[in-house]
């Protein structure tokens, strides 16, 4: 039974008849109940559950950097669903069984702030030194802009990130990596925040982590849902793809934020795991198989 809470004018909660009302983030709807639920399951259906799956796992560690990344479009979704849409619309490489996100094409955050200028990364004794120009001369940057680097293990599905201990006019940040993450497929964003209002960068792609400590765009491939490893570069990207066939290192992302806050993902799994890492970085890890049974 439906039940009018504002008045005959005013939106309801639950189902009159055939009409099913409610709301989300103070926005009212209405819906015809379903008749029928219809799974089919074809392949198209399948590819697109198994690109939901994939994704969700890749953001929901990430969730208190994606806060303040994505913070410009929560009006009518979260923050992750904001990052889960780029992911699968922009960022999904390979075919149907077996797909892989594409580092290069990451958008850890996404705004119209004024991002960094030749940033760059070194690791050395399990510290990530990140580097940029200071460019607060530049349109509407500011020297006191918050760095926000973070750096995603794709092996582990994990992340460690800062968002408020480097400005932009310091032009270095650090961040301690994980002892058990020597040889882990790691790659390198950076963003920035406003201090003074809303507004966030996209985020930079710096490159992925090479086992000398070095830093090169597209150095480790894409990692696949059935664990397979793709190094082969070229330009095509998307559904129609396969693993021998994929684009890596290409494009630069870019980005920023600063509030760190938990956020769940709707229909998904949004547990997620949290502790402070030393050196000021914030890790948090998922686990699980990629491949999901839906």
């Amino acid at each position: 039974m439906g039940k009018i809470r504002q008045g005959i004018l005013g939106g309801f909660n639950g189902t009159v008849g055939t009409v099913v009302g409610g709301s989300w983030k103070g926005t009212a709807y209405m819906r015809g109940k379903a008749q029928s639920i219809k799974n089919p399951r074809t392949e198209k259906q399948m590819a697109q559950r198994m690109k939901f799956g994939l994704a969700q796992k890749f953001v929901k560690v990430m969730t208190a950097y994606l806060q303040a990344g994505y913070r410009n479009y929560t009006q009518h979704q979260t923050a992750t669903n904001a990052a889960m849409s780029h992911t699968v619309r922009n960022c999904m490489v390979g075919k149907y069984p077996s797909f892989g996100i594409d580092p290069s094409k990451v958008l850890v955050s996404s705004g119209s702030l004024m991002p960094g200028r030749f940033c760059s990364v070194k690791v050395a004794n399990n510290i990530a030194t990140f580097a940029w120009e200071d460019n607060s001369d530049e349109s509407h940057a500011s020297m006191d802009d918050f760095a926000m680097p973070l750096i995603y293990n794709f092996t582990k599905r994990e992340a460690i990130f800062t968002t408020e201990d480097a400005s932009r006019v310091d032009c270095k940040a650090t961040l301690k990596l994980p002892t058990d993450w020597d040889g882990d497929m790691l790659s390198c964003y950076i963003a920035f925040a406003s201090v003074q209002n809303n507004s966030v960068s996209n985020s930079v792609y710096v490159g992925d982590v090479k086992p000398d400590g070095s830093v090169v765009a597209g150095a480790n491939g894409i990692l696949y849902n059935d664990g397979v490893i793709d190094k082969t570069p070229n330009t095509n990207t998307g559904e129609d793809d396969n693993k021998d066939n994929t684009n890596q290192g290409g494009g630069t992302s870019q980005g920023g934020g600063t509030s760190q806050g938990g956020d769940s993902s709707q229909g998904g799994d949004s547990s997620q795991g949290g502790n402070t890492s030393p050196g000021g970085g914030t890790t948090e890890g998922g686990g699980g198989d990629d491949n999901v049974s839906l």
